[in-house]
């Protein structure tokens, strides 16, 4: 991109800025010039000074970070690094690691099924069979479309192939121009239900002395 630009320059004659020429511009001299700055080096020449670099040295050499150092150096560190790194104490991490649950594997049971629908009057057609061995189902369904085709569906599925399904269709789409009466059902006949008659009260009879 910059090569096709300096040959179009170079063709219009025109001036054609260098890539060191790019970053001369105010905003980078402005960072220049802050990084340049007596401030800056005043700062520096203070962290690059013999009172910092005195400090530094003394802080390495305190006795208590001696003292740090060689504990970590010692044979006793060591035994216990090498105890931590142990094939035994492996094998306890990884068994503390464990799930402490047992895992059952369900083992695949077969089966198979089918069942089929069809009632002529309503125009209802449909049907499903499926059979399994325990790794690998195999099936189809069908069901009438209102065009008039039926779709039959096929399908296999396992757990490396995944689901294959295969679309056919019997017969040829109908689309006519006029259409029959719609599909009515007789109402039913209506019946109220029956109506019972208060029991009749008895008096109770007379009583002769």
């Amino acid at each position: 991109m910059f090569l096709t630009a300096l040959l179009a320059a170079a063709l219009v004659g025109g001036a054609v800025p260098l890539p060191s020429d790019l970053y001369k511009t105010p905003q980078h001299q402005q960072v220049y010039e802050e990084a340049t700055s007596p401030k800056d080096q005043q700062t520096y020449e203070e962290t690059a000074s013999p009172r910092y670099q005195q400090i530094y040295e003394e802080e390495a050499t305190l006795p208590n970070h001696q003292q740090i150092y060689e504990e970590a150096a010692s044979p006793r560190y060591q035994q216990i690094y090498q105890e931590a790194a142990s094939p035994k104490l492996q094998q306890i991490y990884e068994q503390a690691s464990e799930p402490k649950h047992q895992i059952y594997k369900e083992e695949p049971v077969p089966y198979n099924y089918a069942y089929g629908v069809r009632d002529d009057y309503a125009g209802t057609d449909f049907g499903h069979n499926e059979i399994s061995d325990g790794a690998t189902v195999t099936g189809s369904y069908t069901v009438q479309l209102p065009d008039g085709r039926k779709q039959t569906v096929s399908y296999v599925a396992d757990h490396y192939n995944g689901y294959q399904a295969k679309v056919t269709y019997e017969g040829e789409a109908q689309y006519p121009h006029e259409y029959g009466p719609p599909i009515t059902f007789p109402p039913q006949p209506y019946s109220p239900a029956p109506t019972y008659k208060p029991q009749p009260a008895y008096k109770p009879l007379r009583s002769y002395q």
